[in-house]
């Protein structure tokens, strides 16, 4: 699930309100199903030694985790802008389409 979505676990503005001494980590994949190229990449955030661990757990698998940093919404943002690029760049014309069937 997608925290940054309405069906989300955890919405960004409500992460420091999570249950006193829980650890959250933030994450969002984005790229192509494992085994494509580029490679997907696990993107999270949150206190270092939680991301890291989370990370370690995709060693020598086909997901590359990247750690963005300690403040919990990164990756929901990076994912919410990366949606919205993607977006875009499919609509606008000249560049839109790649990929597309344009009759539709």
């Amino acid at each position: 699930m997608n925290a940054s979505g309405t069906g989300g676990l955890l919405h960004p503005g409500r992460m420091g309100a999570a249950e006193a001494g829980a650890v959250v980590v933030d994450g969002c994949i984005f790229g192509p199903p494992p085994g494509g190229q580029p490679p997907a990449r696990l993107y999270l955030a949150g206190i270092e030694t939680a991301s890291r661990r989370i990370a370690d757990l995709f060693t020598g698998t086909l997901v590359q985790p990247v750690v963005l940093g300690e403040q919990s919404g990164q990756a929901s943002a990076l994912k919410a802008l990366l949606t919205f690029l993607w977006v875009v760049i499919m609509r606008l014309p000249g560049l839109g389409g790649v990929g597309r069937d344009r009759r539709g």
